[in-house]
C-alpha cells in the first residue's frame, strides 16, 4: 500500500489550491491501495474539512506555517513542526504530493532523507525573489523533485525550462471538461455577458484560451 501526504498550509479553504486539494484526496479515496494523509495547520479550515472515513488528517502545533528569511526561528519552528507530524508515516512507499512552492520548499528542509515527492505547478513563474520560489527552482535543476504535474502547457514548459527532466513532467488541464453532447444555451451580447475569476491572475494558467 503506497501512502499518499498531502500538505495544505493554507487557513482556510478557498482557491484553487486547497480546493483541488480536497477534490484530488476524495477522488483518491475510492482505491483501497492508497493511504491518504491530510496534513494542515491547527485551527485551519482543511482540518473540518468532511473527509471520507478512511481519509486521515493530522494537525501542526502551529496555526501559520512560516516560510521566510526574514523569519528564520519561526521557519524552522515550522520544519521540525511538519516533520513530527508527517514523521509516522515516512518510508519508501510514501509520496509527498506538494501543490505550493511553500509546501515543496518546506519538504526540501525537513531532516530525513530524500522524500519522495511529486510537484504540482499550478500558475506561478517563480520570478519572485521569496525564498521559496528559490528554493523549487534549485530543485528542479538538480533533480530532487521525483514527478511534476503542470496544468497548462505553459506550466510543463516551464518546469522543464527550469531543468526537470521531460519525461517525468506531465501535463494535466485543470478546469471543467465541456460536455460532448449538444445543450441548450443562448447567445448573449458582449454588454450582458459577466465573467468572474477566484485566483491571482498568471498568463500561463491560460484564461484567454479558454475564452477563445
Amino acid at each position: 500500500m503506497k501512502t499518499l501526504i498531502f500538505p495544505s498550509e493554507f487557513i482556510d479553504n478557498r482557491g484553487g489550491v486547497p480546493q483541488s486539494t480536497i477534490s484530488i484526496v476524495k477522488g483518491l479515496s475510492h482505491f483501497s491501495e492508497f493511504k491518504i494523509i491530510v496534513v494542515c495547520p491547527n485551527g485551519s479550515e482543511m482540518s473540518t474539512t468532511d473527509f471520507p472515513l478512511n481519509v486521515i488528517v493530522k494537525t501542526t502545533k502551529k496555526s501559520v506555517w512560516t516560510m521566510s528569511k526574514n523569519k528564520v526561528c519561526e521557519t524552522l519552528y515550522t520544519i521540525l513542526d511538519l516533520y513530527r507530524t508527517i514523521r509516522p508515516f515516512l518510508d519508501r512507499d510514501t509520496w509527498v504530493i506538494t501543490n505550493q512552492p511553500v509546501t515543496s520548499a518546506l519538504l526540501s528542509l525537513i531532516p530525513s532523507k530524500h522524500i519522495n515527492e511529486i510537484y504540482i505547478n499550478r500558475g506561478g513563474n517563480f520570478q519572485d525573489k521569496g525564498i521559496a520560489s528559490k528554493i523549487i527552482i534549485q530543485k528542479l535543476k538538480h533533480h530532487c523533485i521525483d514527478f511534476a504535474v503542470g496544468i497548462s502547457k505553459k506550466q510543463t514548459d516551464l518546469l522543464i525550462q527550469c531543468g526537470m527532466p521531460e519525461n517525468r513532467v506531465t501535463l494535466i488541464h485543470n478546469g471543467l471538461p465541456m460536455p460532448a453532447f449538444d445543450y441548450p444555451h443562448k447567445d448573449l451580447s458582449k454588454d450582458y455577458l459577466r465573467i468572474s475569476t477566484m485566483g491571482f491572475i498568471s498568463d500561463l494558467k491560460i484564461r484567454l484560451r479558454a475564452l477563445d
